[in-house]
């Protein structure tokens, strides 16, 4: 396994472990991303998301970004919480703690999830990876070392048919094939698509 490869995948894990405590704190200010040049901001990333998102009511998608993105804001998880009866109308797991506020900007296929503070994590989820995909293509054509990157499920019973599917498929950097259209086309996961990029390593690299 080449270096590049090596590091790629440390860095997919970095994000991880950013990541897995997210629910305890404000999704944008509980990471700490390296600096790297970007195709387009992540706020467009989650932008994108909300606009196709089909659990938040199109009219406050709004609400949703100031939320992520200002610290000072905390509009979805102030107020009266839902009393047990009333999570208990709705369907919803009667252990969480959500307010009127939140539940306020489903639709009804948010509220019919079990967790609907799991869409805010799915959101988060998806724009920064789909960020991640873009940047990665863009430093591999920058460095002119790598021609294709492979493709890698998880495979812990929680990838969806497409997913595994797509385990070791190939794809050049210089394609036309936009890979997080691809994915938002196809994938099915709960949550969000944890496919990895990994770096082909030309095999005329090792022999230097």
């Amino acid at each position: 396994m080449g270096c590049l490869t090596i590091l790629l995948i440390f860095n997919l894990k970095t994000y991880y472990k950013f990541f897995k405590n997210f629910h305890k704190t404000r999704l944008m200010e509980s990471i700490s991303i390296p600096e790297r040049e970007h195709i387009k901001e992540l706020k467009c990333y989650l932008q994108d998301e909300l606009n196709d998102c089909k659990f938040i009511k199109k009219e406050c998608r709004n609400k949703i970004i100031q939320y992520f993105f200002d610290r000072n804001d905390s509009f979805l998880m102030e107020g009266k919480r839902l009393s047990v009866k009333e999570k208990s109308s709705l369907g919803i797991n009667t252990r969480l703690q959500i307010t009127h506020n939140f539940v306020s900007v489903l639709t009804p296929l948010g509220l019919a999830r079990k967790n609907p503070k799991d869409i805010l994590v799915s959101l988060h989820y998806k724009a920064i990876f789909a960020q991640i995909r873009d940047d990665n293509i863009l430093q591999w054509n920058q460095q002119g070392i790598i021609d294709e990157y492979e493709l890698s499920a998880v495979k812990d019973g929680r990838d969806c048919e497409w997913c595994l599917a797509m385990h070791g498929k190939k794809f050049s950097i210089n394609t036309k094939q936009d890979l997080n259209k691809l994915i938002k086309d196809n994938c099915t996961c709960y949550s969000h698509c944890r496919l990895s990029m990994n770096a082909v390593i030309p095999s005329y690299w090792y022999d230097k």
